[in-house]
């Protein structure tokens, strides 16, 4: 930077920091500290986190010298009204280039859970023991089996609706429905893998990751296991970053589809700023009739 005459930095300082291997940044920087106790640059890694060099650059410089591109051409309008508070200004908002979201967007399946005109859900898994995350034994990574259960269900019925949509003509011939499944944590990311490895899903182009080290791609559909999940003793853990947050909304480009618990993240979230994002996201849903209740009435 300090060699040119001019410098024109592009980015999004709304979404997360670097990847560090296979685990978040929090993952990492948690590692580093538990195996040097009197580790010295724990507060500097820390600030990595809060605020990105970008970030206080865009945040400082006048607005003479800095623009929005808020224009985005990726998602469906529906999808993308999740995401749209973090980039709303006084000035500017996120709009979609998209002229006909529903025509350019159209995923083409029916199932039971949905069908052409939905590109947006929320399987509520109730804030129940039976349906709590579960830690390690070893390690801080968290799992859970009840939103695995649905995963499963959701993968199979989805590989069902893109041969159906093929045989009738509705996609072409040898088509594979590019599916991402991804989630807050890495344990059960290594989880969500063993289980495809056992389903027999031709029609699905399946890629896994941490929302982390999905930053940057795109599939026509995203299953985001939440995982969190108890009994209100404790916070959300890295879902509380509003960034993490936008990175697991935004990846879709057709249909996005939220694994966990509402009551988890709109009720017992520490902070109520965290609270109402999610809150917002759970509106769009219910707007969107994307709503379903995991073993219950909708």
């Amino acid at each position: 930077m300090l060699k040119g005459k001019k410098i024109i930095l592009v980015g999004d300082h709304h979404q997360l920091p670097p990847l560090v291997g296979d685990e978040t940044f929090e993952e990492t920087l948690e590692q580093v500290i538990k195996d040097n106790p009197s580790f010295e640059q724990k507060r500097e890694l820390e600030k990595l986190l809060e605020e990105s060099l970008f970030e206080r650059l865009y945040k400082n410089v006048s607005h003479d010298y800095k623009m929005m591109l808020g224009i985005q051409y990726r998602m469906h309008e529906n999808i993308m009204k999740t995401i749209a508070p973090f980039y709303k200004n006084a000035q500017e908002e996120l709009q979609c280039g998209l002229t006909d979201s529903d025509a350019a967007r159209d995923h083409k399946l029916e199932t039971a859970l949905f069908n052409r005109k939905h590109h947006l859900l929320w399987l509520d898994t109730p804030n129940k023991p039976e349906n709590y995350e579960q830690r390690m034994k070893e390690g801080s990574s968290l799992f859970n089996e009840c939103e695995l259960k649905e995963v499963k269900k959701l993968l199979l019925e989805m590989n069902e609706a893109t041969a159906t949509a093929i045989s009738s003509g509705d996609l072409p011939e040898g088509t594979c429905k590019s599916v991402g499944v991804i989630s807050y944590y890495a344990e059960q990311v290594k989880r969500i893998d063993r289980l495809i490895e056992q389903l027999h899903i031709p029609h699905l182009h399946i890629r896994t990751g941490s929302v982390d080290k999905f930053q940057g791609m795109e599939m026509d559909v995203i299953i985001v296991s939440m995982v969190r999940n108890h009994n209100g003793q404790g916070d959300i853990g890295f879902a509380k970053d509003y960034r993490r947050l936008n990175v697991a909304l935004s990846r879709a480009r057709e249909l996005l589809i939220c694994v966990g618990s509402t009551e988890m993240f709109t009720k017992h979230a520490k902070k109520k700023e965290t609270r109402a994002m999610y809150q917002h996201v759970l509106d769009e849903v219910k707007r969107q009739d994307g709503y379903r209740l995991v073993g219950g009435a909708e």
